[in-house]
């Protein structure tokens, strides 16, 4: 379970490094679908704040509708779909987070599920991709991403509570409230 919270960890860095470009970081959070005062939150976070997010042991994004019809349909009936240009930084997380769940999907199919917000149908999909499928997807497809609890600022005051508290008590409450946004997609 190690390498899980590895890989956790690593999604969610890249995630938050991305959001804190400044020349990509709100366009990104935008095109993640979060609402405008979680994006001010999140550009706004301290590095301590983003330390207590980064290892919340939960991902801090879950997949789309559309990765749910693309990971049913046989890969010869994709069609491309890229309407909006995706930055190469946002490429490369999707690319991660696919084969993060493709791998989980194969290991802990409920897991993968329970963390992605996969149905049942799309993640049997998703697990039985090749991984060439999955760099595909991850290039021609648009965002296949959302951020996790996009619309909600109290969740995310919570995940980056590391401004105002900190060490193992804020990693907690970070940990805690992240749990709590799994049922909450």
């Amino acid at each position: 379970m190690d390498s899980l919270q590895d890989d956790i960890q690593h999604l969610n860095e890249q995630l938050l490094l991305i959001a804190s470009d400044p020349e990509l970081g709100e366009r990104t959070l935008k095109m993640l679908l979060a609402s405008a005062p979680i994006i001010q939150r999140i550009v706004a976070a301290s590095s301590n704040a983003v330390s207590t997010a980064i290892r919340c042991r939960i991902p801090l994004v879950t997949f789309t509708a559309a990765l749910e019809d693309l990971a049913v349909l046989n890969p010869r009936a994709w069609r491309a779909n890229s309407a909006v240009e995706i930055p190469v930084a946002l490429q490369e997380l999707t690319h991660f987070a696919l084969e993060f769940a493709h791998d989980l999907v194969r290991a802990h199919p409920t897991v993968a599920r329970m963390y992605f917000g996969l149905s049942r149908l799309a993640a049997d999909g998703l697990g039985g991709l090749a991984l060439k499928h999955l760099l595909t997807l991850s290039r021609r497809h648009g965002v296949l991403l959302r951020l996790r609890a996009a619309d909600q600022p109290q969740l995310w005051d919570r995940l980056l509570i590391g401004e105002r508290c900190s060490g193992p008590r804020a990693y907690r409450i970070s940990q805690q409230m992240a749990l709590l946004s799994l049922g909450a997609e």
